[in-house]
């Protein structure tokens, strides 16, 4: 416990990680400012809600709207509602796989496997369209707007920024003693090369950590300015939010039934994963290539290939390969702003950022054992 806080404490006063994170968070309060021509209709919309209610096929939803005094939004808000729908009655989830299936090209075994995935997604539809969650207004016409703006741009800026100060600060940690040419009298002492061990525990601990106040210090600014307290109790598969696939448009089908909290929340826990994940997938380069610059470029080429491999085996037909790709880490982050939805061409599996998520972290936790037993055997003069 000493040698953690002692790594911990290092890590903590590098000035590279306040700077790191200044100028993050100086990007992300540019990317909010980036919506604030729509902070008035969704502070509008999430004022008229305790008089209208928040389904649209509701009585009291109209009634409610001729209560509101007489404005352009109100206008607006009731020609967005005047004719309910549940985008998810009736739905037809085989026929939206044949059509996925067609714009990637898969063919063979796994094309059944691609389709029993939508056949999967049919009675969780089904269940969704009788709840009624698709009547849920969330911000109207600008619901996907809103999506976009705080989970495409606001959590996936603070997620990726998490995970490469996961990479450096892991990198660094590992890496300090042969940077300073101490390395030799640290690996004499009693704890030896049993250093790495703490060393790696300070790691995860400090990036979990950066990951809170990234997320904490950017999004509680989006929710002040976008008034987001009111929507929370919104279901993420309302009729006005969607998926582009190309110029179509496609109902935001998730796995189960979400509100924007539970949604956001789930994110959350994911993303704190994937950040373990690239803690490991760094230090496996750390234990690998005593050089800390070696190790960020073998971890850089391989992120880089991991992008590279599904798209060339996609475009060669090998579907394995393909699969393969998309459950690596980096592939996985890229589509975080679908996480939870059916992923169309992007997954092959339901729930497949978690399966994979899960799956990288286990499968990295024993590479990075196996790389920390082969460090402590290797000579190092």
């Amino acid at each position: 416990m000493r040698l953690f806080r002692f790594e911990l404490g290092k890590l903590l006063r590098l000035p590279m990680l306040w700077c790191f994170l200044a100028l993050s968070l100086a990007l992300n309060g540019a990317l909010l400012m980036t919506g604030s021509h729509d902070a008035p209709w969704y502070r509008y919309v999430a004022s008229v809600l305790p008089v209208t209610g928040q389904r649209t096929n509701a009585p009291a939803f109209p009634v409610g709207l001729d209560m509101l005094p007489a404005d352009s939004f109100r206008e607006r808000l009731r020609e967005q509602t005047a004719t309910p729908q549940n985008t998810l009655s009736g739905l037809d989830t085989a026929a939206l796989g044949k059509m996925q299936a067609g714009y990637l090209g898969v063919t063979g075994r796994w094309a059944d496997i691609f389709a029993q995935k939508y056949d999967k997604l049919q009675p969780v539809v089904d269940e969704a369209a009788a709840s009624g969650a698709p009547y849920d207004v969330y911000a109207g016409e600008a619901t996907y707007d809103f999506q976009v703006h705080l989970t495409g741009i606001m959590y996936h800026a603070v997620l990726t920024e998490a995970l490469l100060l996961a990479v450096l600060l892991t990198l660094c940690t590992l890496g300090c003693e042969e940077q300073n040419y101490t390395s030799l009298i640290v690996y004499a002492t009693r704890t030896g090369r049993a250093v790495n061990t703490p060393k790696l525990a300070a790691a995860v601990f400090a990036s979990l950590l950066c990951y809170l106040v990234l997320s904490v210090l950017t999004l509680v600014p989006f929710a002040w300015m976008f008034r987001l307290r009111d929507y929370l109790s919104m279901n993420v598969s309302s009729s006005f939010n969607y998926i582009l696939v190309g110029t179509v448009r496609v109902p935001f089908l998730t796995w189960r039934s979400f509100t924007l909290a539970g949604y956001l929340g789930a994110t959350f826990v994911l993303g704190a994963v994937l950040v373990c994940v690239f803690v490991l997938c760094a230090a496996v380069c750390g234990l690998v290539m005593r050089n800390t610059y070696t190790a960020f470029l073998l971890w850089f080429v391989a992120s880089v290939g991991s992008l590279a491999l599904p798209v060339f085996c996609g475009d060669a037909g090998l579907w394995g390969g393909y699969f393969l790709g998309l459950c690596l880490p980096v592939p996985v982050w890229l589509v975080q702003r679908e996480w939870f939805t059916v992923l169309g061409g992007a997954s092959f599996l339901p729930w497949h950022e978690t399966v994979c998520t899960l799956g990288d972290l286990a499968v990295f936790a024993v590479l990075a054992f196996l790389a920390e037993r082969r460090f402590r055997r290797k000579d190092m003069v």
